[in-house]
């Protein structure tokens, strides 16, 4: 039976499909965004700079998310591939790749890596934006992991999984995990450690791959398929990732967020959850924002509530970034959220790209960079 995914927009609630799990487990009515609360800024949150990059995606689903090497920081969209300072936010090169972009950008060994929606795996030099190599796929490119020894890997949207070498483009490997006939259009980005590399499927499991071999080295199930419907039975592992340490955090979509152990792929910990967006974490806390737009603070060591926000409520929150103790969370409407990380409330907010936000900021020291829908790119300094 052909897969069918679905595509999850504005005009859309997620809580129309969805009726979540334990602790979130409430459904939504058909409302409009919540509408944002005036408060007093108390942190300085200043653009640096910031450009039209003419790269947005021309796929409406598609997530592209910026990416930091060096003294660069790298976005795509349409069909192209391009690189910016990230100090000044000058162009240093743009490249038109065939077909259009919808996987990456991520980096590694110096080179850039980002898939089409044709099937074929790029590599770009990091430097000049020159094409390395073209490697021809089964599908659609929906994720691709940074690189590292050599190899990187890439998914399609059919289920399978390519361990490419970073070189030439050479398959080196290749895994078909079955997808289930209904998921969400879009796909977590692998995560490197060690000599693994770990992947959120459609079906609601986190499996290591070895990184050089493609052996299976352990699966952990985040999410059972549950109810009469397919539409109740979507589990994907589509958002953020995280890895703090020697634990892996990760959520899934009417399933669960859990604590899992690196080594061995055991759930040292998990709770009801649904979300589409991921998580993000440090060794204490880990932070998300849910289906239906509230975002979460927990206990990184037993998933224990400590605050939740409903501010963001129905206004399609991105997962959140941390930096320094805040998160910065972008949201429907283009407005980036700087909230209090002990406290659960804002203390900045800016707007950036007015077409808004689907993939989280990226986060380096104190600057914040968000990469909008229209290919907007914001550089903020946090002081």
């Amino acid at each position: 039976m052909k897969k069918v995914t679905i595509l999850l927009l504005a005009s859309i609630s997620l809580s129309l499909i969805v009726s979540g799990c334990g602790l979130f487990s409430k459904k939504n009515k058909l409302l409009p965004p919540k509408q944002l609360v005036n408060f007093t800024q108390t942190v300085n949150a200043k653009v640096v700079w910031q450009v039209r990059t003419g790269d947005y995606a021309k796929k409406q689903y598609v997530k592209i998310h910026p990416a930091i090497s060096g003294n660069s920081i790298f976005v795509a969209g349409g069909s192209n591939v391009s690189a910016y300072d990230k100090t000044t936010g000058k162009l240093r090169w743009k490249t038109p790749v065939e077909n259009i972009v919808t996987a990456g950008v991520n980096i590694g060994e110096n080179a850039i890596f980002v898939g089409t929606l044709n099937g074929n795996a790029i590599s770009l030099d990091a430097i000049t934006g020159k094409p390395y190599w073209v490697q021809g796929l089964s599908s659609e490119v929906v994720a691709v992991s940074a690189a590292k020894d050599g190899m990187v890997i890439f998914r399609t949207i059919d289920g399978k999984v390519y361990g490419l070498t970073t070189e030439t483009g050479e398959i080196r490997w290749q895994k078909t995990r079955k997808a289930p006939i209904l998921s969400l259009r879009g796909a977590s980005i692998p995560i490197v450690a060690d000599n693994k590399v770990i992947i959120g499927f459609d079906n609601g499991r986190l499996i290591a791959f070895d990184m050089q071999a493609g052996n299976q080295i352990w699966e952990a199930i985040l999410g059972v398929p549950r109810g009469r419907t397919e539409l109740d039975r979507i589990v994907d592992i589509d958002g953020k990732i995280k890895l703090v340490g020697s634990k892996i955090f990760a959520a899934t979509y009417n399933g669960q967020i859990a604590a899992i152990n690196l080594g061995d792929g055991s759930i040292l910990w998990s709770t009801g959850y649904s979300t589409d967006t991921g998580v993000e974490a440090n060794s204490n806390s880990i932070f998300t924002s849910s289906d239906k737009g509230y975002v979460f603070k927990l206990n990184a060591s037993n998933g224990a509530p400590v605050w939740k926000m409903d501010d963001l409520e129905r206004r399609q929150p991105t997962a959140p970034s941390l930096v320094g103790s805040y998160i910065v969370i972008g949201d429907y409407a283009g407005y980036l959220h700087i909230i209090d990380i002990n406290k659960g409330k804002f203390v900045a907010r800016l707007r950036g790209d007015s077409k808004g936000y689907t993939v989280s900021p990226l986060v380096e020291g104190n600057m914040i960079y968000a990469f909008g829908k229209s290919g907007v790119l914001t550089a903020i300094a946090i002081q």
